[in-house]
């Protein structure tokens, strides 16, 4: 005999067991079991018991998530953040400041530190042979015999040495201020001597001689 069942609320139910008592008193007399039950309570249990599971598992996410991002901030944006100031301060010195990056680990954060510094020292390296370059030609050209005229790209005299302000007549100052085609003879000859079609021509300096 298979029970049924009855909806009598909500969330409540009549089960009906049917009974066969038979074998009792030899009748055949039909007797059945009555019982009431209610699920409210279960699934209100269920039913916490599922937000409260679901609330653990948000906590422990923001937690999980907050220590992630304390690690993440002093293990990889705190170090590279490190780099970017230690270039920065050389960047801003000139290569003239020794800085270093101090980075320790086998990670590739503390290998980029180290690429770093290498190249901060070959940079000070570099910038220390290109002083003494400098200072060895500043020197060979104030030295020369002959007068010497640097000009930049825009044909601008930067610099004469003492040969080629005896030579003119006139100080430094004055020559870097005077445009080098007046030095010369005619406008044709600088412009020849510049274009590369002529290798010699005449100055103008009696105009500056006593």
């Amino acid at each position: 005999y298979k029970p049924s069942w009855q909806l009598v609320g909500e969330q409540s139910y009549l089960a009906i067991y049917p009974l066969n008592r038979t074998q009792f008193t030899h009748q055949d007399v039909s007797a059945a079991l009555l019982v009431e039950l209610d699920f409210a309570g279960l699934i209100r249990q269920t039913t916490y018991n599922a937000w409260l599971y679901l609330g653990q598992a948000l906590i422990l996410l923001f937690v999980l998530g907050f220590i992630l991002n304390n690690l993440y901030f002093h293990l990889v944006v705190k170090r590279i953040a490190h780099i970017g100031r230690i270039t920065q301060r050389y960047a801003a010195n000139e290569g003239t400041f020794k800085v270093r990056t101090n980075l320790s680990g086998n990670d590739e954060i503390s290998a980029l530190g180290a690429d770093i510094n290498s190249m901060l020292v070959q940079l000070e390296n570099n910038h220390k042979s290109l002083e003494e370059s400098e200072h060895m030609l500043r020197s060979l050209i104030n030295a020369a015999p002959i007068g010497l005229l640097l000009l930049d790209e825009q044909h601008t005299i930067i610099e004469a040495n003492p040969a080629a302000q005896s030579l003119f007549n006139m100080p430094q100052a004055d020559l870097c201020r005077t445009p080098p085609e007046q030095l010369f003879s005619s406008t044709k000859q600088w412009l020849e001597l510049i274009q590369g079609r002529s290798t010699t021509t005449v100055l103008t300096t009696t105009q500056n001689t006593q």
